[in-house]
């Protein structure tokens, strides 16, 4: 095979689900034979930011900066980073545009990655409540064009939650691949302890101050189980003003872990027994696929993307819908051994979906069939 090149849309690293996946998607192309790779960056120290986030796969990185910009913000904004798009395109002489930043760059291009629906779109009746008649027209001229070129022949969507909703909202297809670990870390002189873990971003849809009120629960009953959250807050998009707010009542029921490192993240999985979501609106966790590897059982709200991709509505893992319900669950789960076990095993079966040798093969094929 000749070599290929392809010009791919960046998210930035406070995007940090959607920025490990646009990385393992280059290192994909990478791998595929697209020894060019023109990126287009939304923030400065781009490349140093990935090596950061995915030091083991910053040796196959070969992504340079495209030297475009995009003008991320108002609606019409879609309309002219295709124009942008197309015309990078054409000047790198690239074989194909890949858009995994489609949260906010809701452009089809050649392959189009969805992590999440673009809110622009998917909200569309709610601004509509929000603006004046001439706003309103604006709205929608913007967005009828916006519809025409956020569509790709090769849509792949995160999950088959994200794909229901990508049909249903817009009537779009796309084909599902779930975001792979990319970093797993095994030790296995680490032992399990009474751990129960919470990872993501300091935001408030993740729900924490429901984690520590489920904490709360548990520990009046068993105090020997410990629960912690890793969460990104100075190097993630996450709320200062949340995260003091969770300081204030987490007392010394929940640690509130900030920016650990990679390796320090994957000995607390290792050693955790239970991973709690209380994320409503979710399209699929990374950090449930990363803990499940490690033999982690998911205890996750019932609703969306975690519960219906990754533990299969109660096949590979639990979900409550009240606190006492996530309680109850966690308590039986440190009580009864074999049960923890079996659903252990589950964890560790279910996570091979989400490897990154699975993203790889999928992703081959697609890239098979336009190339």
């Amino acid at each position: 095979m000749e070599d290929l090149s392809a010009l791919i849309i960046m998210p930035p690293i406070l995007f940090s689900s959607e920025a490990k996946t646009a990385i393992a998607f280059s290192n994909v192309l990478s791998e595929y034979g697209f020894v060019k790779q023109y990126g287009i960056f939304f923030e400065k120290d781009s490349i140093s930011n990935i090596i950061r986030l995915a030091p083991e796969l910053s040796s196959s990185l070969n992504i340079v900066d495209a030297k475009l910009k995009m003008i991320k913000g108002p609606i019409i904004s879609g309309i002219v980073d295709y124009i942008i798009a197309k015309l990078g395109k054409l000047i790198r002489k690239v074989d194909i545009s890949v858009n995994p930043y489609y949260t906010e760059i809701p452009l089809g291009l050649d392959i189009a990655y969805v992590i999440y629906p673009p809110s622009v779109m998917l909200y569309k009746d709610l601004l509509h409540t929000k603006y004046g008649k001439l706003r309103r027209i604006y709205l929608d001229t913007n967005i009828y064009f916006l519809k025409k070129i956020a569509n790709s022949e090769k849509l792949i969507c995160s999950s088959y939650y994200i794909q229901s909703v990508m049909k249903e909202n817009f009537g779009y297809n796309c084909s599902v691949i779930y975001p792979p670990i990319i970093s797993y870390k095994r030790f296995p002189d680490l032992e399990k302890e009474d751990l129960v873990i919470g990872i993501g971003k300091y935001i408030e849809p993740k729900h924490w101050d429901e984690f520590i009120q489920i904490a709360k629960k548990v520990r009046r009953i068993n105090n020997k189980i410990k629960f912690k959250i890793i969460g990104g807050l100075n190097y993630a998009r996450s709320s200062l003003k949340y995260f003091e707010y969770l300081k204030s009542i987490a007392s010394d029921n929940v640690e509130l872990l900030t920016d650990i490192t990679e390796e320090e993240k994957w000995k607390l999985i290792n050693k955790a027994k239970i991973i709690l979501h209380c994320m409503r609106d979710d399209n699929i966790s990374l950090g449930v696929e990363e803990a499940m590897a490690a033999g982690v059982v998911p205890v996750v709200f019932r609703a969306t993307g975690s519960w219906t991709d990754i533990t299969k509505e109660g096949k590979y893992g639990f979900s409550y819908t009240s606190i006492d319900e996530a309680a109850n669950i966690i308590l039986d789960l440190f009580n009864d051994e074999n049960l923890f076990n079996k659903m252990s095993k589950l964890s560790i079966e279910r996570a091979e979906e989400f490897s990154y040798n699975t993203f790889k093969s999928r992703l081959f094929g697609i890239l098979k069939s336009i190339t």
